[in-house]
């Protein structure tokens, strides 16, 4: 096992002595070892350890944990035959007890610089005593960030893949800026890469997808929700009854059940009430729960005798729904009530009451095994195509249920003279050139102004995955989820020319060219009503776990220096702009790099 921490200096590595390649050595349990557990090395024993860097980089080890019961033992620690420290351990003699004790000696000067590649750590006990030298672990420090994936040589990294602008005798732009808001995630399906570019008066750039500059055959394009906390439960309760009244839960949802008639239904048939608070989440934060309508489950009812159920919500118009009724008699195993779309509140407001009603009052004797709510099961997208010459095919397409609540776009193929209202993105496809029926996505655009960019699919795949997106048109840096909706777009297919009409007023001539090796769009004409250093004008949206796990983890600018897409950069200023990998990512490999390029 390898530990390591990471900061924006550099990365530190524990590599444990037990996980050592040891062609001799004992392994020995130690109560204080880390790990508990050390190696026990005589005169002429080795461990050694294989790691990989990065990139160029200092090494500098920082302690080295070992323990003695006798005379002292010289150790000398190498990295690829170039010895970085040697020392002697104390003489300590404890009458055994000493193995248990263990120390590291200065190591203030043991650094050396070693290039990017394969390396080997050795620990070679040069003298021992007839007892010999525990080793618990050793602590490494390298002068760049790295993750454990590719410190121990699982994730192979490209240090040299660059990229520099492509600079024309029309390019006479002003620098715009890139900010960095991305925030730390362990899920591979959230966009935490957020970066906005702003700029105060550009109305030429263009958008380059390519395919990525590291050499792989792999094409891994599943989705990996590790780690993802996707509640498919928006709350859950277990065991109400009699013996159990009432329960708060972390996220807040919490119910009450009174066994008892509420006030001013004495005198009725009515032998209790169920109440459930809890909350959602909201269009605010990019979410769609209290938009969607939930269904609520209960199981395993239990009631001597005759139950007649009534449940109600209470929406966010101020009032109490329309009452819903079921029946149980004695048992009954399932039963579930709904909620409408857009009925529900953002925030911790909701609640639903469940009252019971029967003329046998045998409180006591309701249990409810389990109640929870979940989304309502959502239809297929539904798609239609408005466009195919043979070489290029365009699909419009409405979705069961938006995020940006009764929202759509009109679409217009402007030289057929045809419009689709309602749409919610739409798709191009070009067809491949070596096949005669096989098709590939090159674009998609959502009414919020996300696209998808994608080149042509390479010769011998079937398809490679979309991964990193990007927002055209002015956004509001502060949202969780970033957009720039778009109420109109007029498509001329025979120059494959896009003009889109913004619902703040700003319009953008568009044009896509696909190639084999990238697909590109080419912006003109921009006009964007509200201040440039104030609302981005271009937003890239992605995905970064670690090293290897990533549908981008570098970015360039003007300088060319290769930043790190999760380090606390800041800002740059620059009029070229490079999203790309140099680690080959186990998680949509083959998801193109991203290229902006300010023009003027």
């Amino acid at each position: 096992m390898v530990v390591f921490a990471v900061n924006i200096r550099g990365s530190e590595f524990i590599i444990e002595a037990e996980n050592m390649i040891r062609p001799s050595g004992q392994i020995m349990s130690r109560a204080n070892a880390s790990n508990n557990m050390s190696v026990l090395l005589h005169q002429g024993d080795m461990l050694s350890y294989e790691f990989c860097l990065m990139a160029p980089s200092p090494l500098k080890l920082v302690r080295l944990l070992y323990s003695n019961d006798g005379g002292s033992d010289r150790i000398r620690v190498s990295v690829d035959k170039r010895e970085i420290t040697s020392f002697d351990t104390v003489v300590f003699a404890n009458n055994g007890l000493g193995w248990n004790t263990f120390r590291s000696e200065s190591m203030e000067n043991a650094a050396l610089i070693f290039s990017q590649g394969t390396h080997l750590l050795t620990i070679f006990a040069e003298k021992t005593d007839q007892y010999g030298v525990e080793i618990d672990m050793v602590t490494v420090d390298i002068n760049s960030s790295q993750s454990h994936d590719s410190f121990v040589c699982e994730v192979f990294c490209f240090d040299n893949t660059r990229y520099h602008p492509d600079v024309t005798e029309d390019q006479h732009a002003a620098k715009g800026l890139a900010v960095q808001k991305t925030r730390l995630t362990k899920c591979a399906e959230e966009d935490n890469v957020n970066i906005p570019v702003f700029h105060e008066s550009t109305r030429i750039f263009t958008v380059t997808a390519s395919l990525p500059k590291y050499t792989t055959f792999a094409n891994n394009r599943g989705a990996d929700f590790t780690n993802c906390e996707m509640a498919e439960k928006l709350f859950s309760f277990s065991g109400i009854g009699n013996l159990n009244r009432s329960f708060t839960a972390k996220d807040s949802s919490a119910f009450y059940l009174n066994l008892y008639p509420v006030i001013g239904e004495v005198g009725s048939n009515q032998v209790g009430r169920l109440v459930i608070t809890f909350p959602l989440s909201g269009p605010t934060k990019g979410e769609m729960e209290s938009e969607t309508g939930l269904r609520f489950v209960l199981h395993d009812v239990h009631y001597s005798g005759t139950l007649l159920i009534q449940f109600d919500y209470f929406t966010r118009y101020g009032q109490w729904s329309s009452s819903q009724h079921a029946t149980v008699v004695d048992y009954e195993q399932l039963l579930e009530f709904n909620s409408t779309d857009f009925s529900l509140r953002e925030g911790s407001s909701n609640e639903i009451r469940i009252t019971f009603y029967s003329t046998q009052k045998n409180q006591e004797s309701l249990h409810i095994g389990k109640i929870y709510a979940i989304k309502r099961i959502f239809q297929q997208d539904v798609a239609k195509e408005v466009y195919n010459d043979g070489k290029t095919a365009i699909e419009v397409v409405k979705v069961d249920l938006w995020w940006r609540v009764n929202q759509t776009m009109a679409v217009t193929i402007s030289n057929a003279d045809r419009t689709d209202h309602g749409v919610h993105y739409f798709r191009v496809y070009q067809r491949v050139p070596w096949s005669s029926d096989s098709w590939c996505q090159v674009f998609v655009m959502y009414q919020d102004g996300n696209i998808r960019i994608l080149p042509i699919t390479p010769h011998g795949l079937d398809w490679i995955p979309f991964g990193s997106s990007v927002i055209i048109g002015q956004t509001n840096p502060a949202d969780v989820r970033p957009c720039a909706p778009i109420d109109h777009v007029d498509i001329n297919t025979d120059t494959l020319q896009l003009t889109l009409h913004y619902a703040d007023g700003g319009v953008v001539t568009m044009k896509i060219v696909s190639l084999f090796q990238e697909t590109r769009l080419l912006i003109s004409n921009a006009t964007f009503v509200r201040p440039g250093n104030l609302y981005p004008f271009f937003t890239f949206r992605s995905m970064y776990v670690s090293e290897g796990n990533s549908d981008v983890d570098r970015m360039t600018a003007d300088d060319g220096h290769n930043y790190s897409i999760i380090e606390p950069w800041g800002s740059l200023p620059g009029t070229f702009f490079a999203f790309y990998r140099q680690c080959i990512s186990k998680h949509n490999t083959l998801s193109p790099d991203i290229q902006l390029n300010i023009i003027r």
